[in-house]
């Protein structure tokens, strides 16, 4: 469960980052969901 944890956490910096450079920080979001669902998908 700590990944979880873990990834929430870094998805509120995420949201944190949008406020500021949303472009940049948009595609670094794709990537991180993309890269979230495959990591849930191993610990399913």
């Amino acid at each position: 469960m700590k990944e979880i944890q873990m990834l929430s956490n870094v998805d509120n910096v995420l949201r944190l980052l949008m406020l500021d450079s949303s472009e940049i920080n948009n595609s670094v979001t794709m990537a991180f969901k993309s890269r979230r669902k495959t990591l849930l998908a191993h610990h399913a």
